[in-house]
């Protein structure tokens, strides 16, 4: 990967201030249509097409707040941190693709390279995260453990510290056998 989580981010940011610049437009648009619309001969006409302007208006008010709401929680993300684990903020590096957990954006060019930018609530996202793989810095490739097996050599991990990296070899046959490592 050659960017950092900074660039990640910042494509990120300018894609949704983008979106919020389109909504706002619209939404400008559909309150000047809704006051200009005059009351005709037609009064059911005129009724429904106000009706309709409103639908409109709260549509896209809906979406405002979700691109709101979304650029909010992508400022709670400390560029800085580097994790050691999938989680929120965390840039998930596999032999596949590259993975942002952050907020629910898709398919992004970054660099001219892509990265898929996934919310923690995601399928993959909860997957990596449920994975069990830590310490990705020392671990440059690991692959995800099932749960069996995780549990079949928990006794031997008893008493492991939560400071020293786990040294179990974590493999468990996953198509494609994905590696990973965070940032």
């Amino acid at each position: 990967m050659d960017f950092s989580k900074e660039e990640i981010i910042g494509v990120c940011r300018k894609h949704l201030i983008d979106k919020q610049n389109s909504y706002n437009q619209e939404l400008i648009k559909i309150r000047e249509s809704a006051t200009n619309e005059t009351k005709s001969s037609m009064g059911d006409k005129y009724e429904t097409s106000r009706e309709m302007m409103r639908q409109e208006e709260a549509k896209m008010v809906s979406q405002l707040q979700l691109v709101n709401d979304q650029i909010s929680s992508l400022e709670r993300i400390n560029p800085r941190h580097k994790s050691n684990k999938a989680e929120f903020g965390a840039v998930v590096e596999t032999n596949v693709s590259i993975f942002f957990i952050s907020i629910s954006l898709g398919k992004v060019d970054i660099l001219s390279q892509q990265a898929f930018v996934i919310s923690p609530s995601a399928p993959l996202a909860k997957a990596l995260m449920r994975s069990g793989v830590r310490w990705a810095e020392t671990m440059r490739a690991s692959c995800s453990t099932s749960s069996s097996s995780s549990t079949s050599l928990a006794h031997f991990m008893v008493g492991q510290s939560d400071w020293l990296p786990i040294t179990i070899a974590t493999f468990a046959p996953i198509r494609g056998d994905p590696q990973l490592s965070f940032r």
